[in-house]
């Protein structure tokens, strides 16, 4: 594997909700130009592929009702938006990345929320979530998926990936035997994808239908 920079070794052990919020804030001007033109990132181009692969074309994608969780500065929400998406909204709990998520111009709204805990979000409100490079080590608990399938339309679609690394420490396979025992949603596809090459880590993608 290869080396990780010294401001994500700090994103990856931060210890508390208020850490992890520093260091994006002290992060969040140079993190487009580092994950996107020096690492490489994956997560978002290869997630939103998977998304219209998946796709019906009965809703027009420019009327699909997008919840970007997670959202960072905003790299799905371009890849969402460059795919035709255009009724897009983001969550994320960095002020921080919120301000450059706003910058970018996609968004119809932007919220602060801790998505470890239950969303204020009405049941069956969105016809796509997107949760991108959120389901990683300190970042947000695989219980946070029941809250992601709730707040999804019947038949809508949920895309998220999930850090290697995470998959095995934070059990996230047993969350997904959870939801389709429970009958909350189908599997659609589940692959491993590169996510930031430079330093040799994967993820697991996952597509899930809604029910």
């Amino acid at each position: 594997m290869g080396q990780r920079t010294a401001i994500h070794e700090q994103v990856l052990s931060a210890q508390t909700a208020e850490d992890l919020n520093r260091v994006y804030g002290e992060w969040a001007s140079s993190y487009d130009d580092d994950l996107v033109t020096k690492w490489n990132y994956q997560g978002p181009t290869v997630t939103i592929k998977w998304v219209k692969y998946h796709w019906s074309d009965a809703l027009p994608c420019a009327q699909a009702n997008v919840l970007d969780a997670g959202c960072g500065t905003g790299l799905a929400g371009l890849a969402l938006h460059g795919e035709g998406f255009r009724l897009i909204h983001g969550l994320d709990h960095s002020p921080d990345m919120l301000d450059q998520a706003r910058a970018k111009g996609v968004y119809q709204s932007l919220e602060q929320t801790d998505l470890n805990r239950p969303l204020r979000t009405p049941d069956n409100q969105y016809d796509l979530v997107t949760c991108v490079g959120t389901f990683t080590s300190s970042h947000v608990s695989p219980a946070a998926l029941h809250e992601l399938l709730r707040i999804t339309k019947p038949g809508g679609l949920v895309a998220l990936t999930v850090r290697d690394t995470f998959w095995d420490e934070a059990a996230f396979g047993e969350i997904l035997r959870q939801v389709q025992v429970n009958g909350t949603a189908v599997l659609l596809e589940m692959r491993t994808e590169p996510y930031i090459p430079t330093e040799g880590s994967m993820c697991k993608l996952l597509v899930l239908m809604a029910c």
